[in-house]
């Protein structure tokens, strides 16, 4: 992990970086695992395929439904992503992350959860499509449902 951290800092132009691996064009990584990122439970996930009440207000575990928090802070701080998705919930959920490893410096970012494509794990199976470029990421997943865009 730390090699992928050390090549984007140094694509970033960090000033420590002489003689080491650098990439051509340097973009904020898209970070995409199983695993959600650290969060309390789905309570904040309002999205048509979010988890049912009272199952989205339960807690989370760490480790089990969830990255650890000491995990989630490591990966954020060491690859500082423009996006992140994970899965395992089986619901769908955006979560929007705000990190400050350091007084000037602030990491922001959304994190998707994926639902299921699954007819074993839902009634409704689903996917999501993203195109990617440069800079930009694009969630391609609007489509109408009982008469509202989501």
């Amino acid at each position: 992990m730390w090699f992928i951290s050390d090549i984007l800092k140094c694509s970033n132009g960090s000033k420590l970086c002489k003689g080491k691996t650098k990439l051509d064009k340097y973009t904020k990584p898209i970070l995409i695992q199983h695993f959600p990122l650290y969060r309390a439970s789905d309570s904040q996930c309002t999205e048509p395929d979010a988890a049912p009440l009272p199952e989205r207000d339960s807690l989370f575990v760490e480790r089990w439904d969830c990255l650890s928090k000491e995990s989630t802070e490591y990966l954020v701080e060491s690859l500082r992503p423009r996006l992140a998705f994970g899965a395992h919930t089986h619901h769908s959920c955006v979560a929007r992350h705000s990190f400050v490893p350091t007084p000037d410096h602030k990491i922001e970012f959304l994190e998707y959860t994926v639902p299921s494509f699954s007819w074993r794990n839902r009634l409704d199976p689903k996917y999501y499509l993203l195109t990617v470029s440069g800079e930009e990421a694009n969630q391609g997943r609007k489509c109408r449902r009982n008469g509202k865009d989501w």
